[in-house]
């Protein structure tokens, strides 16, 4: 297999997934060793990549369209953890490139990937190294390629764009999507939670692809497949970078951890926007930067914010991080009018420590949950809770 092929499998994994598995499943897994690679970054280092995926572009300056989907990704090549941050389209930030603030997904038109990187970087107040931005004719050629993708459908999805040329009419339930459908299913966002809804769908996508990638029915279909990403996929990652990756994950993905830009939607002007929120991006931060790092000893907690108070999940994280908890994760819940907070127990054994958050919290509604989380407790704020 030549290079050229090689950097192009590299690639499309990169875009549509957080690791290169499809390059290291068709040459990672070979027992051939690599030649010495000069990565153009360190081998045991951490990386930044903003994944950019594009809209139709009609009668836009820049000819390919807006920012339809806008993605962070940190990768630990160390300890192989990952962090993915999936970013609103309709997030109000600065953009350095225009000298105003604006949806930051205009910022690919002003002036292509490097406002977009710029934007990003201002608004999240970290580097980014590298980027991947690739055409959403390109992403159905991609699926169809693959021979289509078997999801679960959470809704009806019925929506008509003539200017987009988008048709989205999807029944709910299992379904096999070809790239067209697919297209649809990624993008659809007309409903109350809209971008937020949608975003958690990109993310079950992401491993409905990953489980179809690992089929080996998907290699007779690779010369097309090559064909598609040459087309519609653009990167700033070198061979030798993409080299290392497949080698690396060929056999075994790192530990991704996946999160939503915490914020809230607000119209301002007549304008819908999604504010971000500053108390909470910290952390959001802290686990891009760090996605690697081990909490401390104590329980781990998930605290999310229910209901609509600026800045209420970082002060409880705040007060339970001052008592020995460990906060691994702060965001939104799916709704902001819980009137009362909940307190949701994944692990057993935690009686002691579960008084005493709730003592800590000054409210919450104690539920068992068998469910596994994200940590050992899940709190979601009410209006009942006063920062």
């Amino acid at each position: 297999m030549n290079l050229r092929k090689l950097l192009l499998i590299g690639i499309v994994v990169l875009v549509l997934m957080p690791a290169s598995f499809f390059a290291g499943y068709y040459y990672g897994r070979s027992e051939r060793s690599l030649p010495i690679l000069n990565t153009s970054f360190s081998p045991q280092g951490r990386i930044t990549v903003l994944i950019v995926g594009l809209d139709q572009g009609i009668n836009m300056p820049n000819g390919e369209g807006r920012s339809d989907t806008i993605i962070v990704g940190s990768l630990d090549l160390a300890s192989n953890k990952g962090f993915i941050l999936s970013i609103p389209r309709d997030t109000r930030a600065y953009i350095p490139a225009a000298g105003r603030e604006d949806k930051i997904n205009s910022a690919i038109v002003i002036n292509g990937i490097e406002a977009t990187k710029e934007a990003i970087s201002n608004l999240l107040g970290i580097p980014i190294d590298y980027y991947i931005k690739v055409k959403v004719e390109g992403f159905q050629k991609i699926v169809d390629a693959l021979g289509g993708i078997d999801i679960y459908v959470d809704r009806d999805m019925h929506y008509k764009d003539d200017t987009q040329h988008l048709y989205i009419n999807l029944k709910k339930g299992y379904q096999h999507l070809n790239g067209y459908q697919a297209m649809g299913f990624v993008r659809f966002r007309h409903e109350a939670l809209g971008d937020l809804a949608r975003i958690k769908r990109q993310q079950r996508f992401i491993l409905a692809l990953l489980n179809k990638i690992r089929s080996p029915a998907v290699l007779p279909r690779l010369p097309f497949l090559l064909k598609e990403i040459y087309r519609n996929v653009e990167t700033n990652f070198t061979l030798s970078d993409l080299l290392f990756l497949a080698k690396k994950y060929g056999k075994e993905l790192p530990v991704v951890e996946t999160a939503v830009l915490p914020g809230r939607p607000q119209n301002i002007g007549g304008v819908s926007y999604y504010i971000p929120d500053t108390d909470n991006l910290q952390f959001v931060v802290q686990r891009i930067l760090n996605p690697a790092t081990t909490q401390e000893s104590g329980p781990t907690v998930e605290v999310l914010n229910g209901g609509g108070i600026p800045g209420a999940a970082a002060k409880a994280a705040q007060k339970l991080t001052e008592l020995g908890f460990s906060v691994v994760y702060i965001g939104n819940a799916e709704s902001f009018s819980n009137p009362k907070t909940v307190i949701l127990v994944h692990t057993d054994g935690m009686n002691e420590s579960t008084k005493i958050l709730q003592q800590t919290l000054g409210c919450g509604e104690i539920r068992k949950d068998g469910t596994p989380g994200k940590a050992d407790f899940t709190v979601i704020l009410g209006k009942d809770f006063y920062p």
